[in-house]
């Protein structure tokens, strides 16, 4: 029992910076003249919505578009669209980034359930541009 208790209080402390924290997604290697800024996305709020796990978000396709990620492999600070689409073009991400978040949200909405932003302005606030 003592083993149990140690162990959760363990793993606890380890997955506390993955799990409940708000990432800002900021992309400036790619997005080099940004019109907007960037977006602070609250990965805890997500994890807790009843519907949702990694790979709602997270993907590794095969060739029969199924989505084979193994949720194993993520890792802190290499889970962001950029560390693993390197060559896309930042209007091919931006459109990723968005067609990723806007239709959940829309979906979420409509389920009448409680849901994120959907306008340019709520997750690209104007005076939070950093270049």
């Amino acid at each position: 029992m003592k083993n149990q208790i140690l162990f959760s209080i363990i793993f606890g402390l380890l997955t506390v910076p993955l799990f409940a924290q708000t990432m800002t997604l900021n992309h400036s290697l790619i997005f080099k003249k940004k019109q907007r800024a960037q977006v602070d996305f609250p990965h805890d709020v997500h994890l807790s919505a009843d519907t949702l796990s990694c790979k709602s978000c997270h993907h590794l396709y095969n060739d029969k578009e199924e989505n084979i990620l193994d949720e194993g492999t993520l890792e802190e600070g290499k889970v962001n669209c950029a560390a693993c689409h390197v060559h896309a073009t930042p209007s091919k991400l931006e459109k990723a980034f968005h067609g990723q978040c806007i239709p959940c949200h829309i979906n979420y909405r409509k389920a009448k359930k409680k849901s994120g932003p959907e306008s340019c302005g709520k997750c690209h606030p104007k005076k939070r541009i950093i270049n």
